[in-house]
């Protein structure tokens, strides 16, 4: 597979995310700043958070959607 390739497949990626209450992003400080912990399946993220809403999203759209300083951190 190309880089090309590999990075159009990424971009169309579909990753899933904790759900506040309020309309946003679920935001966590860390020491490398404020990050969103992303999940590539619900099931990784029901291990991270537990019974909780959530919501999905392409990592295209995510980054397009992050508030300004703010990263989206996979987790594993």
């Amino acid at each position: 597979m190309s880089r090309a390739d590999r990075l159009e497949a990424l971009r169309s990626s579909r990753l899933y995310f904790q759900r506040p209450d309020e309309p946003g992003f679920f935001v966590r400080e860390t020491e490398e700043g404020p990050v969103v912990p992303v999940f590539t399946s619900c099931a990784a993220l029901g291990l991270f958070a537990g019974p909780c809403g959530w919501a999905s999203t392409t990592v295209a759209d995510l980054v397009e959607l992050l508030p300004e300083g703010v990263r989206g951190a996979e987790q594993k």
